[in-house]
């Protein structure tokens, strides 16, 4: 069931509702922040916060993508070791 719950992103205050529990919401803005700071550190022009934020939600999908292929490969090779294996079995 979904929850309405406050979390804290770059200095505000945010609601949002989600089915996850508190602690999962409360690291995946915990995690917004860490790459906001980490695209504000690594700029040297002033960023508004705007910029920050999408600069963040880039880096969190790109890596969420090459995630996902990585995935992707495991299973293949997964499926490979299954069929090796299967053809050594009597």
């Amino acid at each position: 069931m979904p929850t309405t719950m406050e979390i804290m992103v770059w200095g505000q205050k945010m609601k949002l509702t989600s089915d996850e529990d508190e602690t999962f919401v409360s690291s995946v803005a915990d995690l917004l922040n860490v790459r906001m700071q980490e695209v504000k550190t690594a700029n040297s022009a002033e960023l508004n916060t705007h910029t920050i934020a999408l600069q963040a939600a880039y880096l969190i999908a790109a890596d969420f993508l090459k995630l996902q292929n990585e995935i992707g490969e495991l299973e293949l090779t997964l499926e490979r070791i299954d069929k090796t294996f299967a053809g050594l079995q009597p």
